[in-house]
């Protein structure tokens, strides 16, 4: 909000809402996602088609839980735009402690891991 960015997030805190419904909704979507029977690495190419199928599951599932770990990061940080009952809802379910995730600053290394390497 800070920089002017308008997303589902922030425009359901203008309008005085909470952020339980977007949250809801992009979690679902994250574990909703079918993990495609296809995947073409152009470098590497790989003639067996299990293997193939495993290597795509195991990227989708690992950016399934960093996406998942980047929410509970974000929520533990912004508890006030959450109603009472989904942020501790919320809480419950993640594998760690929102005071954990607070601590643990995972968004600021990922960015930092990727400015290193693509930058």
């Amino acid at each position: 909000m800070k920089n002017n960015h308008r997303t589902i997030f922030t425009q359901s805190i203008a309008d005085g809402q909470t952020l339980d419904a977007p949250t809801a909704r992009l979690i679902q979507f994250l574990y909703s996602k079918e993990a495609n029977t296809k995947f073409v690495d152009s470098y590497h190419p790989i003639s067996d088609k299990k293997n193939e199928l495993e290597i795509f599951r195991y990227i989708h599932d690992s950016m399934t839980v960093f996406g998942i770990i980047l929410i509970l990061e974000a929520a533990g940080r912004l508890k006030r735009y959450y109603s009472k009952e989904f942020y501790r809802d919320l809480s419950k379910r993640a594998p760690v402690t929102f005071r954990s995730l607070k601590k643990a600053h995972i968004e600021k290394h990922m960015w930092s891991v990727f400015r290193r390497n693509w930058f």
